[in-house]
């Protein structure tokens, strides 16, 4: 399992002027599925972060938005929270694919924005850390370990360390009256009205997180 690493810029002593300039950047929305997905394809990323619903939810009307920005052929994400009476910016996650250089520049927009050195990368695949830990400046930490999101490799579940994975799916396989079927579209107010029925029926989302934006997220990553 990947680590997730909170990402933190050295403090650098003296005040710095806050720009407060969001120029450029734009709300992530249901559009932009298809760019982070080529996105995804071509970067290292692959922690839970990356999933496109969970991303989503980060939208909560009034505490804070998920931002995005090209920067030579790279995505950047930034999250902006508002926090009482100021808001702060840090990047969502390091830019898809990694690069250096933008990653620099994002760092220092941030830092622009906040009028301080404090921005933060808040979720790291493991495999990046390095990288990102040689940028003068900056350094990284341990967090915690995540899920991650790895479509083509858990499909099919192929090799000795998936064994167990595939023992247990096959005894809910067997089970009495259970269908196993792809998800389709047609499924989206069955799988809503499962998901909207109750505690004991389904492990579901809390409420702060489960929204109509992130349930259409999900069957638009799914379809």
């Amino acid at each position: 399992m990947m680590q997730a690493l909170d990402f933190l810029t050295t403090a650098i002593k003296g005040p710095r002027r806050s720009s407060g300039s969001l120029e450029g950047l734009r709300t992530l929305d249901l559009g932009d599925l298809p760019r982070w997905k080529r996105a995804l394809e071509h970067g290292a990323s692959s922690g839970y972060g990356c999933y496109f619903p969970y991303a989503l939810a980060h939208h909560r009307k009034g505490r804070s938005a998920l931002l995005v920005e090209e920067d030579a052929g790279c995505l950047c994400s930034f999250i902006l929270r508002q926090k009482k009476s100021a808001r702060r910016l840090d990047l969502y996650l390091p830019p898809i694919p990694m690069d250096v250089n933008v990653t620099r520049r994002a760092i220092e927009r941030a830092n622009d924005f906040n009028g301080d050195r404090s921005a933060r990368i808040l979720r790291i695949d493991e495999r990046e850390a390095p990288l990102i830990a040689s940028i003068p400046g900056l350094s990284i930490r341990k967090r915690r370990s995540q899920y991650v999101y790895a479509p083509r490799e858990f499909g099919e579940l192929k090799g000795n360390k998936y064994r167990t994975v595939r023992y247990h799916v096959g005894q809910v396989r067997r089970l009495a009256d259970l269908q196993v079927i792809p998800y389709e579209k047609r499924f989206d107010k069955d799988c809503t009205k499962l998901l909207e029925s109750g505690p004991g029926t389904i492990a579901r989302p809390t409420a702060s997180r489960e929204t109509p934006a992130c349930r259409s997220a999900c069957s638009a990553w799914l379809g």
